[in-house]
């Protein structure tokens, strides 16, 4: 499995670290001051639950440069623009890529469904405490590492949820892929729009 993550920074360089310290195959992809100072020194965790260290292994790239297809791809955003996301996805997906954005936005969802039909677009939620300190560095506090995923008729069940969720916990990240989140989220998208 091919894993990227798009957006270095908080959330995605946790994901980017422990699967990379899980030994997945997991590429980041970012830009700017903190990009440069991981590929040349790779992310260094700062963490209140498992000390500090650092992961010299992890492969980093911007849009521009990378060239491989993904089978997962997780948006969390940082630096680039949706219109820019997209193309990147449209380059670098495959047949069967999930795209699964963690970034919070209202409505982006729906929006990547709209650009990308012929890709499964998963809702995605990721619940950790963490920030970039300083460049090339996280910081995360306590040990809550939790992403949530929503699978409902606009998504459907694959089989590829499963090596997917598989992989996350062998990487320390409790993962939960539920049905019972797309009801939460009709149930939210009506309160928001009757507003």
């Amino acid at each position: 499995m091919k894993y990227l993550v798009v957006g270095a920074e908080g959330a995605g360089g946790c994901i980017g670290a422990f699967m990379a310290e899980g030994g997945k195959d997991i590429t980041l992809i970012d830009r700017g001051e903190h990009a440069d100072a991981i590929q040349i020194n790779g992310i260094r965790m700062d963490t209140t639950h498992r000390g500090n260290y650092g992961i010299y292994t992890i492969m980093l790239s911007d849009m521009e440069q990378y060239e491989e297809k993904a089978n997962v791809i997780f948006l969390c955003w940082n630096g680039y623009s949706i219109e820019e996301t997209i193309a990147f996805i449209k380059k670098s997906a495959g047949p069967q890529t999930m795209v699964i954005p963690l970034s919070g936005l209202y409505g982006i969802v729906d929006h990547l469904r709209k650009e990308l039909p012929e890709l499964p677009v998963i809702e995605g939620c990721v619940y950790v405490t963490a920030y970039t300190s300083k460049p090339g560095t996280i910081r995360m506090e306590e040990g809550t590492f939790r992403m949530v995923c929503s699978i409902g008729e606009d998504t459907g069940y694959t089989p590829l949820l499963d090596i997917v969720a598989a992989d996350l916990r062998d990487c320390g990240i409790d993962t939960v892929f539920s049905k019972e989140t797309q009801t939460l989220r009709k149930k939210i998208v009506e309160t928001v729009e009757a507003l």
